[in-house]
């Protein structure tokens, strides 16, 4: 068996390829598949300034969360996807909350 066909694990998702198949990626310092090695090379050859950020190779878009004033209700879409309404009772006007803002809040207002 000559040494380009010798099976080798991927460390990226952990199918057994050739050795002929293999890179090595700079940024995680391992030996990924040519799948895995081109897949990422997609994610980083995003143009600067996306807000979308990188988790485990998937892109996740940020998220703003919501209230509705009726049923008090919160939830959380998409930056680029607001809702029209409100998911649980159906209210046409929802708002922006700062969930971490609120929760502060409403901590301080326990102590004193």
């Amino acid at each position: 068996m000559s040494d380009s066909n010798l099976p080798v694990v991927c460390r990226g998702c952990g199918r057994t390829v050739t050795m002929s198949q293999i890179n090595f990626d700079d940024d995680s310092k391992q030996y990924v598949c040519n799948a895995c090695y081109n897949a990422k090379k997609k994610i980083n050859s995003k143009p600067q300034g996306t807000e979308e950020t990188k988790t485990n190779n998937a892109l996740i878009k940020p998220k703003i969360n919501y209230q509705c004033p009726d049923c008090k209700y919160k939830f959380s879409k998409p930056k680029d996807k607001p809702p029209k309404d409100c998911p649980y009772c159906g209210n046409k006007k929802v708002e922006i909350i700062d969930d971490s803002a609120s929760r502060l809040l409403d901590e301080s207002d326990e102590w004193g």
